[in-house]
């Protein structure tokens, strides 16, 4: 019964359908991106943006492309993102009120840090996941058959 308990609860830290999240800033726009495991965007997916006093400012869903974009409120921010099924993402927003967003028409140098170490991790990250994956497999199927062969030995001794 541990065997089985502690199988479902490494299984359960595997990363297979995790939502991710982030926040960029466009001119005056804040733009929330949601995604799953794969890059594939979560579609249609529930976004609640709060403020510091936990009243919602903006409701909505995202796109097709899992986005989401809204006017800065230039304020702190909490944003839940809701894909249903048990995937959920929290996001905070610190405002930086010493900074017009108008005059930032760069692009983020941490979006850009965030998105060439998630190309760089992505073959990594599926390997390690793929050999995980290979590995529970090899140990359920082998308890299995530790189980049948000590059944088995039993059933010879008598």
């Amino acid at each position: 019964m541990t065997k089985i308990l502690f199988l479902c609860v490494f299984v359960v830290s595997l990363n297979a359908h995790s939502l991710k999240g982030f926040i960029d800033t466009n001119e005056q726009n804040l733009i929330i991106k949601a995604y799953y495991y794969g890059n594939s965007p979560c579609i249609e997916c529930e976004v609640n943006v709060f403020d510091d006093n936990n009243e919602i400012l903006y409701s909505s869903k995202t796109d097709k492309n899992g986005i989401f974009s809204f006017k800065n409120p230039n304020k702190n921010l909490q944003i839940k993102i809701n894909g249903g099924l048990g995937h959920e993402k929290m996001l905070e927003f610190k405002a930086n009120l010493d900074q017009n967003l108008s005059n930032s028409a760069t692009k983020n140098p941490n979006l850009t840090k965030f998105a060439d170490l998630l190309q760089k991790d992505d073959l990594i990250s599926n390997l390690i996941k793929f050999g995980i994956s290979i590995f529970v497999l090899f140990a359920f199927f082998g308890s299995i058959y530790a189980l049948k062969r000590k059944n088995e030995s039993k059933n010879d001794e008598k």
